[in-house]
């Protein structure tokens, strides 16, 4: 994590009159070189940052609040050069916004304990990244990166998404370029997973993992266009995998393990089709009961595969056109 010097110092002892008591910054920059460093430490933390910069370089950030009532809002604008953001947010009523537009943007968003939420726009991106990693209680987080058709759309997509314990709940929406999503989410407690991502255009990657809980674990993943390649854990709880990959050379890989439900739906249309979905119960603790698979691809080098091993399965194939092969092992 990159820490920046040259506002330290004075934003260190200007975070409130009172330190570590009612925190407030807000920090203003437009043109030249921006650089910020905001401490909070204790309290009523609040921040606010503005960097605007239309020429080749600038913006960067480095924002840490340590205790009580965080909040923290960032915007960096303009320029093709270099946004970026690097955001800790250490205790209780955690809430982040970070929006960058154009440049190569990055945001780092760390997250630890209590009500955290953070949204991240990246918008008519040029070469965007996003890190988030959200640890205890009402975790949520909001990744879009949507470009825009004019001159500079987005081109280097990138999602990174740790959620551990409580609530957890993730959207990523990418549109365009070279898409690509990383997402784990953890909980050994009663709650579920819940994942919605969205992948519209060129070098689709995602990979998804969601661990522990006995709750409703919830993945809704499309990928529209070129690309696609889709890999989904889920382990343990009551899992769902919903999935639609629309063009080009799709490939996808569910697995149930040790789920008390297990449901997958996939659709993939046109090209290079491929689909693997297994799933395999635990017998010591907790096997699986209610497999259930159903699998539609439409067209091209179709072939889809399906093993369930333990409980009451039940497997669905439709393929339609070219290369079809189907194997089910029950």
């Amino acid at each position: 994590m990159k820490k920046l010097t040259t506002l330290s110092i004075a934003l260190l002892f200007t975070a409130g009159s009172a330190f570590a008591q009612s925190n407030d910054a807000t920090v203003d920059q437009s043109g030249g070189s921006n650089d910020a460093t905001v401490a909070q430490m204790g309290a009523n933390n609040e921040a606010s940052l503005t960097q605007i910069n239309y020429n080749s370089t600038g913006h960067l950030a480095d924002i840490l609040q340590n205790g009580e009532s965080n909040i923290a809002t960032v915007r960096s604008q303009g320029g093709v050069g270099m946004n970026e953001v690097d955001l800790d947010q250490i205790g209780t009523s955690n809430e982040a916004t970070i929006v960058q537009f154009w440049g190569q943007n990055t945001a780092d968003v760390l997250q630890d304990g209590t009500d955290n939420v953070t949204n991240i726009q990246h918008r008519g991106s040029y070469q965007s990244s996003a890190v988030v990693t959200q640890s205890g209680a009402e975790n949520s987080a909001t990744i879009l990166d949507v470009g825009q058709t004019g001159s500079n759309p987005n081109t280097g997509n990138s999602a990174d998404v740790d959620q551990s314990g409580d609530s957890n709940d993730a959207t990523v929406t990418q549109i365009g370029s070279d898409n690509e999503t990383s997402l784990t989410q953890r909980n050994y407690g009663s709650s579920g997973h819940v994942a919605d991502i969205l992948q519209d255009g060129s070098g689709n990657i995602a990979d998804i993992l969601s661990q522990g809980g006995v709750g409703t674990n919830v993945i809704d993943l499309d990928q529209i266009g070129t690309s696609n390649e889709a890999t989904i854990a889920q382990l343990w709880g009551q899992n769902t995998a919903d999935v639609l990959q629309n063009g080009t050379a799709n490939i996808l890989n569910i697995q149930h393990r040790g789920s008390t439900q297990s449901s997958a739906d996939v659709t993939q249309l046109g090209t290079g089709n491929s689909a693997l979905i297994f799933d395999i119960g635990q017998t010591s603790t907790n096997p699986n009961t209610g497999n259930s698979a159903e699998v539609y691809q439409d067209g091209a080098n179709n072939t889809a595969s399906i093993g369930q091993f333990s409980d009451s399965n039940t497997a669905t194939v439709n393929m339609t056109g070219n290369g079809n092969s189907a194997t089910i092992s029950q």
